[in-house]
């Protein structure tokens, strides 16, 4: 269901290209042109889409794109009308986003944010910019029923009427009185009304959640806001790719239309596969804490997007959702579609021999294919919502083996530093495996269809004097294809890390972008560890005061910790870290630990880790105003005698 904001101007013919006072002239009256209000006239396209890229200004070109938003955003409006009236006020009336939101929390003019008063005025900023009672902006919600902005009918009588609704559209104007010469650089200091654009920042789109009981997916009326990624891209399949009506809001089988659309493409795509979306979006409700205190939802998206009627379109506008989660979506041979969110969950499908018809086997990664350093980027809030840099996400030990810093950039639609650099550990890992390769199945293992996690055997000659085993163990398929005529299965698929998950958040989350000057301080000095031995007990049999730990799969009765002594600066505030990991490849499982005695030593003890010869272990510590030491040097453990 679409309406592109380009053909609201469309039939005029060409847009106006003066936007100062005392020239122009009004493209709005073209608009009625056969029709009595805006939503009658837009025309319907089957809407694909491109991430839209952070817009900086006001769109004027003859064909503005649609524009949708999911979650927060802030977005400047396409021009639909800019006109001087006969009082020498400039006129500016823009659209912004396609469907109807939730609210507007913020005013821009261009890069400026400007506080409106009840009255619409824009209030005096510093020096006495935007003057008092000069500029009036306003902003309606897209309602699928709109209402014509009356100081803009006020302003351009006979020319801007009640008709001029744009039903289902967000629309915004602004009205720029004229000004004495003497006061006019004052006022408008960036140069003028067409210097400085209006901007809104609004909570984005409506999207159902069927959580909720009193929503339903046959009337968008009963949806609500969302910051949740997985209502984002289930919204997306839902709404966004389907072909839309082609009777306007204002009819009133309108609504019968929607439900019969929505409610087709719900009970084929949803319906029968609800849980796993369940399971989904309350894994990205999750809280998970931070360092500085406090919890946020695990995966939000502010994703905005492009419409446009190419199917291929609608998957980059997918992967920019799925990006924001590290989401997963197959279609089950039903034609319901599997969701799986970007967290590693135990397998229950097995395949081996008995399925397998051919397979490969890669180990290491290809050095042009290696990944040592991602750019992590976010929008920030506090950054006018611009795309901003966090911490790198950063593999130092395989920089110093390879030699060589093998970066990308990363940079999903989110509102927050700590969730992309959680989503950026995860992408390391993932290209990083140390097991990759392909398979072919039989059209027994159809069990793999809609599983993201696979129990995989690869062997050959099991039983016999020549068994090979390849690998034997968990794995993440990255692509799956079937051939509908023979039923034989085909993908690609990486060594799952099970401990992907791991995450500490003193240690990982990094430091959002600074706001404002910060003075540099003396960096931290990093510590040492002075020794790390193995523990045994049995498990469930924990120190004092300690939860009972379960064993890794696998492990024995006799579980293994490591006592860890180790030293660092005399002061109080410091929070200890310890990390580890089997051998020098895949994630480190990361925690914090309390000192019961200040000062320049430390001791404390792991949990549960593997019975292996090559426990690797670091420390670090966190000062009281949120610093991170360096790791210290590692140090390796056996803990095999436990076996």
């Amino acid at each position: 269901m679409s309406k592109t904001l380009g053909s609201i101007i469309t039939i005029a013919g060409a847009i106006v290209v003066n936007v100062v006072p005392g020239l122009g002239q009004l493209a709005s009256a073209a608009i009625l042109a056969g029709s009595a209000a805006l939503g009658s006239i837009v025309s319907r396209l089957d809407n694909g889409g491109q991430p839209a890229p952070t817009q900086s200004t006001a769109i004027k070109t003859e064909r503005p794109p649609a524009v949708s938003q999911y979650g927060r955003g802030k977005l400047f409006g396409a021009y639909i009308c800019y006109e001087t009236s006969s009082g020498g006020t400039a006129v500016d009336v823009y659209a912004f986003h396609e469907g109807q939101i939730d609210g507007i929390e913020d005013w821009y003019l261009g890069d400026k944010k400007v506080v409106r008063g009840s009255d619409g005025f824009v209030q005096p900023g510093e020096d006495g910019a935007y003057g008092t009672g000069v500029i009036q902006i306003g902003a309606n919600l897209g309602l699928p029923i709109e209402t014509a902005h009356a100081p803009v009918i006020a302003k351009l009588p006979g020319k801007w009427t009640t008709d001029h609704r744009g039903d289902g559209v967000v629309t915004g104007y602004m009205l720029s009185n004229p000004v004495k010469s003497k006061d006019y650089q004052k006022i408008y200091p960036a140069g003028g009304p067409d210097r400085t654009p209006l901007a809104i920042v609004f909570r984005g789109q409506l999207v159902y959640d069927w959580r909720d009981s009193t929503q339903s997916a046959t009337d968008p009326r009963t949806w609500k806001w969302s910051e949740n990624s997985w209502l984002h891209i289930a919204h997306y399949k839902l709404v966004r790719e389907a072909v839309g009506p082609t009777r306007p809001p204002s009819d009133p089988a309108y609504w019968s239309d929607i439900a019969a659309l929505y409610g087709a493409r719900w009970a084929r795509l949803f319906a029968p596969s609800l849980a796993f979306w369940t399971a989904a979006a309350n894994d990205a409700d999750t809280a998970v804490p931070l360092k500085a205190g406090g919890t946020e939802p695990r995966y939000r998206s502010c994703v905005s997007h492009k419409h446009a009627g190419d199917g291929s379109e609608h998957k980059a506008v997918l992967a920019s959702l799925l990006a924001t989660c590290d989401g997963w979506i197959a279609a089950r041979q039903d034609g319901a579609l599997i969701a799986r969110a970007g967290r590693y969950y135990p397998p229950t499908v097995s395949i081996g021999p008995d399925q397998i018809i051919g397979y490969t086997v890669e180990s290491g990664v290809e050095d042009e294919n290696a990944l040592n350093q991602i750019n992590v980027s976010y929008v920030s809030s506090l950054h006018d919502f611009n795309v901003v840099e966090t911490d790198p996400w950063v593999d130092e030990d395989d920089i110093l083996a390879r030699g060589a810093v093998r970066s990308t950039d990363f940079a999903p639609q989110t509102p927050s530093h700590a969730q992309n650099r959680r989503l950026a550990k995860r992408k390391m890992a993932q290209t990083m495996a140390p097991k990759r390769g392909t398979f072919t199945l039989l059209s027994t293992g159809a069990a793999v269809l809609g599983e993201r996690f696979v129990d995989a055997l690869f062997a050959e000659g099991l039983g016999t004097e020549d068994e090979f085993v390849a690998y034997d163990g968990p794995i993440e398929i990255t692509q799956l294809t079937r051939n509908l005529r023979t039923g034989v299965i085909s993908g690609t698929w990486i060594a799952a890390d099970v401990n992907i998950d791991a995450w500490n958040p003193a240690t990982e989350e990094g430091e959002p972008a600074p706001v404002g000057e910060r003075v540099a301080r003396e960096p931290l000095v990093a510590p040492m560890i002075v020794s790390a031995t193995a523990q045994y007990s049995a498990v469930g049999q924990t120190p004092e005061g300690e939860q009972p730990v379960d064993p890794t799969p696998g492990q024995t009765a006799t579980g293994a910790r490591v006592l860890i002594a180790a030293t660092g600066p005399d002061r109080e505030d410091l929070q200890w870290s310890a990390r580890w990991r089997v051998g020098t490849s895949g994630s480190w499982n990361e925690r914090e630990y309390a000192d019961a005695d200040p000062g320049p030593g430390v001791s404390f003890l792991t949990e549960f880790v593997p019975l292996a010869t090559n426990i690797n272990v670091e420390v670090a510590y966190q000062t009281g105003d949120g610093r991170l030491s360096p790791w210290s040097e590692p140090a390796v453990v056996d803990t095999s005698a436990g076996a």
